[in-house]
């Protein structure tokens, strides 16, 4: 019987919850070790939820990601797959995620998240955990 190795998916972080900044806002949400020659890729396990405190809205999916370094370029991909389920009271809920070369920190990748409702939110939030397939062995994010 042939020799079988198992890559083993690495779970980065507990699930955290972050306030996001309002409607059609960007908030960052975590930087992952991106280091020159070296790929990465993983999914983000989430729901968002917003509210002005009569209707309420929630959103729960999976984001995956993906991003390579050649020698100093960065190029990024992230797609909130079909898996994605939402349950309002009333009106709509989205959220459009970018991936992108942090500048402020060398060789990191940066995931953001922007929540659009067409409530007149008071609170909107997301809870997430993310699972890295591959990237640097014991990287953990940098949860913003």
């Amino acid at each position: 019987m042939p020799n079988r190795a198992v890559a083993k998916a690495q779970v980065v972080s507990d699930m955290r919850t972050k306030d996001l900044v309002g409607d059609a806002t960007v908030t960052d949400l975590f930087n992952l070790p991106l280091p020159q020659n070296t790929a990465i890729g993983g999914t983000i396990r989430y729901t968002a939820y917003s509210t002005d405190a009569t209707d309420f809205q929630a959103r729960s999916g999976i984001a995956m990601f993906a991003a390579v370094n050649k020698a100093g370029t960065v190029t990024t991909a992230i797609i909130d797959t079909t898996s994605t389920t939402v349950a309002a009271s009333t009106g709509t809920f989205t959220l459009a995620w970018t991936a992108v070369e942090n500048t402020t920190i060398a060789d990191t990748l940066l995931v953001r998240v922007q929540p659009t409702s067409s409530l007149t939110e008071t609170v909107t939030n997301i809870s997430f955990t993310v699972l890295v397939h591959r990237g640097v062995t014991g990287a953990l994010p940098s949860l913003l």
